[in-house]
C-alpha cells in the first residue's frame, strides 16, 4: 500500500476476501456491506474522535455553509451554519483511522476491487463525511455527483 506524500507501507496478501456473490453485487451496484470489519472497541473510539471534532470544530474543517449546496445554510451566520459537512485530514487526527485501513481483511477486499497497489490520496477523500439532522445540504447518502 502507498500513501501518497507522507509514507509507504507494504503489507502481505490477505487471506480475507470478498465472496464471488459479494465481487459480483460490487460490479453490478457498486457497493457491498460487509458487516463486523470494525471491532466495537475501534468504532467506539471511532465515533468518539468524530464526535469531539464535530463538537469543537477541531480544524481543518468544512461547514455546509461554505459550499453553498442546495438545502445548506446560506452562511455561517444564518441558523445552522455552522452545521460540519466534514473533518478534513483523519488519517492526521488519530493513526487509529489509518492502523485500520491496513489490516489484511480491509487490504485483501480493496486488493480484490482495485487490484495489488492501493494507494490513499491524502488529499480529498482523507476525511470524515457527517450529515447532520438538521441543517445538510440535500445531497443524498454517498453520492458523488450531484
Amino acid at each position: 500500500m502507498r500513501f501518497t506524500g507522507e509514507f509507504a507501507v507494504s503489507i502481505a496478501s490477505s487471506s480475507s476476501a470478498f465472496t464471488p456473490a459479494e465481487v459480483d453485487q460490487f460490479q453490478r451496484e457498486g457497493f457491498v456491506v460487509v458487516r463486523g470489519l470494525v471491532t466495537e472497541a475501534d468504532l467506539a473510539r471511532m465515533r468518539q474522535i468524530t464526535e469531539r471534532g464535530v463538537r469543537e470544530e477541531i480544524a481543518p474543517i468544512e461547514y455546509e455553509a461554505e459550499l453553498r449546496y442546495p438545502g445548506a445554510p446560506e452562511s455561517l451566520q444564518a441558523v445552522g451554519g455552522r452545521t460540519i459537512r466534514r473533518l478534513k485530514q483523519a488519517h492526521s487526527r488519530d493513526f487509529l483511522f489509518t492502523e485500520w485501513m491496513l489490516r489484511p481483511e480491509i487490504l485483501g477486499r480493496l486488493r480484490q476491487l482495485l487490484g495489488p497497489n492501493i494507494v490513499c490520496p491524502l488529499a480529498h477523500h482523507n476525511c470524515i463525511m457527517t450529515k447532520q439532522p438538521q441543517f445538510s445540504s440535500v445531497t443524498g447518502w454517498h453520492q458523488d455527483i450531484r
